[in-house]
Formats: C-alpha cells, structure tokens, sequence
C-alpha cells in the first residue's frame, strides 16, 4: 500500500510531446519570419522621408517640390568646397534630398 500512494497518477490527455511543441515552435518562428518580410514589402513599396530636424534644414519647401516636379529631363548640380569642411554632410543630405524629391 504504501508504494501505490507514492506513485502519482498518469494523465494521458494532458501530456504534449516534444515533437509537437517543437512543431508548434516552429510555426511561430516561421509566421513571425512571414509577417517581418510582409512589413518589409509594404514599407518598401510605400517609401517615405521625414525630417525630424529640430529646425527643418533638411526639409524642401513645397513651392521648391513643385519645381522640382516640373522638370522634363535631369539636371546637374555641382558643389565646390573643401572636403573638410564642417557643413559636408549637410550639404550632401540636402542634395540627396533634392534627389530624392526630383525622382533620381
């Protein structure tokens, strides 16, 4: 009598292999993969830029958009300062902001 109150009893309805969560783990991993390139997809089809600047230096004002937006075939812009100086990167992002607003 003793052993049989030591032994607990066996629940077969509520055991879960490991091949079945592991299964389960893998369907996860893959949904969460799928909805990470469909985000993906969507935010590349729908490309937008914001200027978060504290004072908008990066930012085309509309009438220089529509502009920009006239013009029938490229236009070339050169830009003549020293490499060291301290507004290169600014003026290289407003230029690839021209860009990106002229279409390339």
């Amino acid at each position: 009598m003793p052993n049989e109150t030591n032994q607990r009893p066996k629940r077969a309805g509520r055991k879960i292999g490991r091949i079945r969560i592991g299964f389960n783990v893998l369907v996860q991993i893959v949904l969460v993969l799928f909805l990470a390139a469909m985000v993906n997809a969507i935010a590349f089809k729908h490309y937008a830029r914001w200027d978060f600047s504290r004072d908008q230096k990066y930012a085309l004002s509309d009438k220089t958009k529509r502009f920009l937006g006239t013009l029938k075939g490229k236009m070339r812009s050169k830009v003549f300062f020293p490499p060291t100086t301290p507004i290169t990167t600014d003026v290289q992002n407003l230029l690839t902001e021209y860009q990106d607003v002229g279409k390339g």
